[in-house]
């Protein structure tokens, strides 16, 4: 199979389709890695969960979640005056952080 060729590579887990785990594909909420697919397991993910064409075959009265996005464009939809009416202002003031004057461990004070 596909595991032996990715097993020496570290930082690269191997995650059976019918074991995944949101915190495995996305960590700490945080989307975007970067994930391979194979074939086989498009196919595995069509007979467990099921397409909006054909029922599941392992899970009865299950149907895909439709889309909560209508508009895909990320950038656009940030960029939007609705979204940017509601954002904050960008903070301008920099603070610094004050050297800590402890004469045991900073001899130049």
């Amino acid at each position: 199979g596909i595991s032996r060729p990715f097993r020496n590579i570290p930082g690269t887990p191997l995650i059976s389709v019918e074991r995944l785990n949101l915190l495995k594909l996305a960590p700490g909420g945080h989307l975007g890695r970067f994930c391979i697919w194979t074939q086989a397991a498009f196919s595995r993910l069509d007979d467990i969960y099921g397409t909006w064409r054909k029922a599941s075959k392992e899970k009865t009265g299950y149907t895909p979640p439709s889309t909560i996005m209508s508009q895909t464009d990320l950038t656009k939809l940030i960029h939007s005056a609705e979204i940017q009416a509601a954002l904050r202002a960008p903070k301008k003031e920099v603070t610094r952080r004050i050297l800590k004057k402890n004469p045991l461990k900073n001899k130049q004070v």
